[in-house]
């Protein structure tokens, strides 16, 4: 195993050009070895280091997903609250003969 391997991972999540920070050197100066999140399994075979030894970092804002403007509730109206005339089968339709 080489000394590399021997790191503790910290788990991250790709493409890493995102980030404004050099995350490959942050991994260095905290001796981690990055591997991206999106391809790390459940039980993953190798040591993956606490969350409070991981870095902070932030991404880029051309890389920040947009933020979706909040939709006002619509208001009911009258028409929505009245049920369907009927017994459920369908309008306009006739309730099956048995």
């Amino acid at each position: 195993m080489s000394k590399k391997e021997s790191l503790p991972v910290w788990p991250l999540a790709g493409p890493f050009f995102i980030y404004n920070e050099d995350v490959k050197e942050l991994a260095a100066q905290h001796r981690l070895r990055i591997v991206d999140a999106n391809a790390v399994p459940e039980k993953p075979p190798f040591k993956v280091a606490p969350k409070s030894d991981w870095p902070k970092v932030t991404i880029k804002d051309e890389y920040k997903p947009a933020k979706a403007e909040k939709a006002e509730p619509k208001a009911k109206t009258a028409k929505q609250d009245e049920k369907p005339a009927g017994d459920g089968v369908g309008q306009g339709e006739e309730p099956p003969k048995e």
